[in-house]
């Protein structure tokens, strides 16, 4: 039988990269490797985690080009993502760009911050394809906050925000994990308490724990808003979080 046995629960495809494989292992490892020593290949099996009426499984992508032409953005991320999910049983998917994707050191303009934007939407409307392919709802994290967050990228994540707050208002099978209003402080970064290091923007064990309880609530609010039609309605965002960021019509707020 396998460690984390997904019979009878709802499943979960994973999407993402080092953020969400750290998340994986912080549910597998002993706490001790998950916090100190995370990167080390253990021998211990970390790709699924089962919880209560839900079962999770990883599903690794690779990072989108930020060069080249707008339309192959992301493709090898769809890519890998049909790959992997095409003809397996799945209830829903949860994709996530990863916080190296808003390229704080890179956008030193309007434009290169416009452009790439652009190309986050394409991209996730793709993924919201592939989601409908498999007959699944869709689940988007927004962007992770970083420790010292750069003007046109702070201004990037603040926008891709609220246009997929926007975007899950207008689909019956899309909600949004506000990760964003979570784990940021006053002034829009990442809590330092959250952050693996004073210079590494990976999550660290508390935060997971944040997502972790806040996963569940808005994976029970998408299956609401899928089963009735209707969006639920939950509580502000975080002080930390941009009020376009998570309106009350997201399930991603609860």
């Amino acid at each position: 039988m396998p460690r984390h046995n997904p019979e009878g629960k709802y499943r979960v495809a994973m999407a993402g990269r080092s953020v969400m494989r750290q998340w994986f292992k912080y549910w597998n490892y002993p706490r001790a490797l998950s916090r100190y020593a995370v990167h080390f290949p253990w021998p211990i099996p970390w790709k699924e985690y089962a919880m209560g009426e839900y079962y999770f499984q990883y599903v690794q992508i690779v990072q989108p080009g930020a060069d080249g032409p707008g339309e192959a953005y992301g493709q090898e991320a769809l890519a890998a993502l049909r790959r992997q999910v095409s003809g397996e049983r799945f209830d829903a998917l949860f994709f996530k760009l990863c916080y190296i994707d808003f390229r704080d050191k890179r956008i030193r303009d309007e434009g290169t911050r416009k452009e790439l934007f652009g190309r986050m939407r394409g991209l996730l409307e793709k993924v919201h394809e592939v989601a409908g392919e498999q007959g699944v709802p869709l689940i988007v994290g927004n962007a992770l906050p970083v420790l010292a967050p750069a003007e046109h990228a702070q201004r990037l994540r603040r926008e891709y925000n609220a246009w997929l707050a926007e975007y899950a208002a207008k689909h019956r099978d899309t909600a949004v994990f506000d990760q964003f209003g979570l784990l940021t402080d006053s002034g829009g970064g990442l809590r330092r308490e959250l952050a693996r290091g004073p210079f590494d923007n990976h999550l660290n064990d508390r935060a997971y724990a944040i997502l972790e309880e806040s996963l569940l609530r808005t994976l029970s609010g998408l299956r609401r808003k899928v089963r009735n039609g209707v969006t639920v309605t939950g509580p502000a965002p975080s002080a930390g979080a941009s009020a376009s960021t998570a309106p009350a019509g997201s399930p991603g707020t609860q």
